[in-house]
C-alpha cells in the first residue's frame, strides 16, 4: 500500500491529500487492543454490507488495514 501523505497550505490552513513519494518509510504495527468489535463481527457486519451493495460498485478486501490478520483462522470471505 503506497500511502497518502498530507500537505498543510499555511495560507488556507486546509491540507491536500497527496500519494506518498516514499512508501517504503512507511511504519506498520500490530495493535490489536485498540480493536473495538472481534474479527467474527467484523466480517459479519461486511458480509450484510457486501450484500446490499449494487454489482457496480467495488468489493472491500480481505487485505483491509482495519480486518484481522488474513491466514489466522478468520472466517473466509
Amino acid at each position: 500500500m503506497a500511502g497518502q501523505t498530507a500537505l498543510r497550505k499555511h495560507v488556507s490552513g486546509k491540507s491536500k491529500q497527496k500519494p506518498n513519494p516514499y512508501p517504503e518509510k512507511i511504519l506498520e504495527r500490530e495493535a490489536p487492543h485498540l480493536r473495538i468489535v472481534d474479527d467474527w463481527l467484523w466480517y459479519a457486519a461486511n458480509e450484510v454490507i457486501d450484500g446490499r451493495r449494487r454489482k457496480t460498485e467495488l468489493k472491500r478486501g480481505d487485505d483491509h488495514p482495519l480486518a484481522g490478520i488474513p491466514g489466522n483462522g478468520l472466517p473466509a470471505r
